[in-house]
């Protein structure tokens, strides 16, 4: 209960409230833990479903075919992004989380949800998106299209919106996006075009934000 009120204090009453429903949805009565309780990152707040599957559900609708290239969390937590894309059909998924604890219970989660969607390649790794290796053989996936997830990283965006860039150019994507959901008036970011945002309510304080990859 404290963790709601302290979502609903620090950030927006709307995001409580959508955490109170996905901790009764899948903590209290499912198999993941996607709650707020790691006491080693006490900065953490779960990616709330809501926004995740809508922000997925913009950018498939302007082009089905992201959904069947990879979805890359850059901040992974405990991997709720990754369970709604599996629902709505991406089956390749790139998880980066630097905190210990929380990386072992993404570990977790992640073979709960392997289990209900047999079909899904995963790759999970240890360590800060910024500075992880894009060279590891695991990740030759070979996709045309990728999405990349981040949630409320605020003054670290330029570097993760760099670092995208970098991946794509490293990795021969051509067609990326990037879905954010972050505070309003973001600034634009080099080589990425606004596609769209939406208000969903969370007392203006936080927006769905789509980019999309600049091929020129």
């Amino acid at each position: 209960m404290m963790d709601f009120i302290r979502i609903g204090m620090r950030r927006s009453w709307r995001l409580s409230l959508d955490e109170a429903s996905d901790y009764l949805i899948f903590d209290l009565f499912g198999k993941f833990n996607f709650a707020n309780r790691e006491f080693s990152n006490p900065e953490y707040i779960p990616s709330p479903t809501r926004a995740v599957q809508h922000a997925i559900e913009l950018l498939n609708g302007s082009d089905h075919k992201f959904a069947s290239g990879a979805f890359i969390d850059c901040a992974a937590g405990k991997g709720k992004p990754c369970l709604v894309a599996a629902r709505l059909g991406y089956e390749v998924f790139i998880c980066v989380e630097r905190d210990e604890a929380t990386f072992k219970t993404l570990v977790v989660n992640f073979n709960e949800i392997s289990q209900k969607y047999p079909s899904i390649r995963k790759t999970l790794i240890h360590d800060d998106f910024l500075s992880f290796d894009e060279n590891a053989p695991q990740l030759d996936f070979k996709r045309h299209y990728v999405t990349f997830w981040l949630f409320d990283l605020r003054n670290a965006l330029p570097d993760f919106f760099i670092r995208a860039t970098q991946l794509c150019q490293k990795w021969t994507i051509t067609n990326a996006a990037i879905l954010l959901l972050s505070e309003r008036d973001l600034p634009p970011f080099d080589g990425w075009n606004l596609v769209t945002t939406t208000d969903i309510g969370y007392d203006g304080s936080r927006q769905i934000w789509i980019y999309k990859l600049n091929k020129s």
